[in-house]
């Protein structure tokens, strides 16, 4: 399955290549290329955030209704409600 890409994934090799590219007015693109560099940085130090692996056996069951609400977009008893009618329909394993 082919994974989204974000805006911010088409445009990141334009970045690369700007940060690269060095032409005649060296100070401004220095500036340019620290700025460049910073957002880069960034941009990678967000994409690697560490993941609860565990997050649905063992975080959801303790959300109260409102942070399930929050959370999902629908209250806890349309989720149970929509689990009862699809289970018929699911696989497990």
């Amino acid at each position: 399955m082919l994974s989204t890409i974000t805006k911010m994934d088409a445009i990141l090799p334009f970045f690369i290549m700007e940060l690269f590219d060095y032409g005649e007015q060296e100070e401004i693109e220095d500036a340019n290329n620290d700025i460049l560099f910073l957002f880069l940085q960034s941009y990678l130090a967000r994409s690697q955030v560490p993941k609860i692996y565990t997050f649905a056996e063992e975080i959801i069951p303790n959300f109260n209704d409102y942070d399930f609400q929050r959370h999902f977009r629908l209250s806890i008893n349309t989720y149970h409600a929509l689990l009862e009618e699809l289970e018929p329909f699911l696989r497990y394993g």
